[in-house]
């Protein structure tokens, strides 16, 4: 027994060591230095072409929150904060387990240290990275990374409960986005709404203050997107009550206190006053109809240039899903999208997902098919052919649903497929491997409209 012990004991000494020796002995990062930001880019088998311009990029995400910064805190310029992004997430989750952190999340913030650990999300190979450059949801994050440092460094409180840090980098980074705070622009924001269109569907009051106070740490990745949305939520509604809200809430608590929930409350009462019955009416009324379009399911589907712009990776492909379910009687999905390939050269319109499984319909360059997935199975190919289809050249696709299904290319029919017994008004979706595509005009429309 004692030898067992001992065994184990040796391993996990190594273990460590290995670990630590894996993360030290990396090619030395390639380092940007801007006025206020100082990116440190850790890449796996890039080129350094690829390697410079991604780093390039992520200084100028980093530094692109600063004019932001200065308008919402009066930020003045310091000592940079570092931020370190790396290709490989094992070294990630590795720092997280070190700093006993999350490891549901992309990205470990040090507001002590001044210091940001990420991810790039999504893991894209380098490929379909030369055409896109820096993936949105990495800008995205390395926006929010630099907002709460830069929290930290005008708010002690922020120090102590993190929270305020990170609500505040929430409603900064979604007021550069989305200042409109319009739906079906950006898929990401639609989705941080999920929690609040779960409570509208099924009727129950909008509750913020328990929300406020929840400390539970996520243990997953969808809890944790859970707690994003409500954070969110909640500086959308302080941002709507008030113009000085963020020096309000990152403002010095009236007393000293390391206990969190009287920080938090003392920074949202300075926001919104002391009467949390009114409080609470203000965010029913704000929120009470959000019409989300979209909810994200994988990254990365983003606006660009004003289209989205949607990349997938070999393993873990992107998918979308539409809030809004086929109407009753035949309808049709249509947008026009443009293809360029990667090791993969289609995406695919998903219909009716009934919970158990769901038909694909793949445009692809040069071809088409028709396939089933099944919950806990791959995709059954029904049927196929070929697609009058070029990459690199935008094109019409759409599933038409009546008497039986059919996809059409620029208006024409291209492949029939007689259903059976399906019910073809389950949620829809579309989905994209290991290339880009561009979509434009995606849209639901019931049968007779164009």
């Amino acid at each position: 027994m004692g030898t067992g012990l001992t065994w184990r004991v040796v391993r996990l000494v190594g273990v460590c060591v290995w670990l630590s020796m894996a993360l030290v002995a990396q090619t030395p990062p390639l380092v940007r230095t801007g006025p206020h930001f100082v990116i440190h880019l850790h890449g796996v088998g890039w080129s350094d072409l690829l390697a410079a311009r991604l780093a390039d990029e992520a200084l100028a995400a980093a530094e692109s929150a600063w004019p932001q910064l200065e308008k919402l805190l009066g930020a003045r310029g310091g000592k940079p904060a570092t931020l370190h992004v790396y290709a490989d997430e094992a070294r990630i989750r590795a720092l997280q387990q070190v700093a006993k952190a999350s490891t549901c999340r992309d990205a470990l913030v040090n507001l002590e240290t001044q210091e940001a650990h990420l991810v790039m999300s999504p893991r894209l190979t380098s490929q379909v990275l030369e055409m896109i450059g820096l993936p949105e949801p990495t800008a995205h994050e390395l926006i929010r990374c630099a907002a709460m440092l830069v929290a930290a460094q005008s708010s002690p409180a922020a120090v102590t409960d993190r929270w305020l840090a990170e609500l505040f980098a929430w409603g900064l980074l979604e007021d550069m986005l989305n200042a409109k705070h319009e739906f079906g622009i950006d898929p990401a924001y639609d989705t941080r709404r999920q929690p609040l269109l779960r409570k509208l569907d099924a009727r129950e009051p909008l509750v913020l203050q328990s929300t406020i106070l929840d400390f539970e740490v996520p243990t997953t990745r969808a809890a944790a997107e859970e707690d994003d949305g409500h954070m969110c939520l909640l500086a959308r509604t302080m941002a709507a009550a008030n113009k000085d809200w963020a020096k309000k809430l990152l403002a010095k608590p009236p007393k000293k206190t390391t206990v969190r929930a009287e920080i938090r409350h003392a920074a949202v009462e300075r926001v919104f006053g002391a009467d949390w019955t009114k409080t609470e009416g203000l965010f029913t009324k704000l929120h009470q109809h959000a019409k989300p379009r979209w909810q994200l399911m994988f990254p990365m589907a983003v606006t660009r240039h004003g289209r989205l712009l949607c990349a997938g990776a070999p393993s873990e492909s992107m998918q979308f899903q539409a809030v809004q379910l086929p109407p009753k009687g035949d309808y049709a999905i249509r947008g026009t999208f443009e293809i360029k390939p990667g090791a993969d050269n289609a995406f695919r319109i998903q219909v009716d997902w009934d919970q158990k499984s769901m038909i694909g319909c793949f445009f692809g360059v040069g071809k088409w098919s028709l396939e089933r997935w099944q919950v806990g199975t791959d995709w059954e190919k029904l049927d196929d052919g070929q697609a009058p289809i070029q990459a690199g050249v935008a094109f019409e696709a759409a599933v038409d649903v009546g008497k039986n299904l059919r996809l059409l290319v620029n208006g024409q029919e291209i492949a029939a497929w007689d259903y059976g017994m399906r019910g073809m008004h389950g949620r829809w979706s579309v989905g994209v491997n290991d290339c880009v595509v561009w979509i434009d005009k995606l849209r639901l429309e019931a049968a007779g409209k164009k």
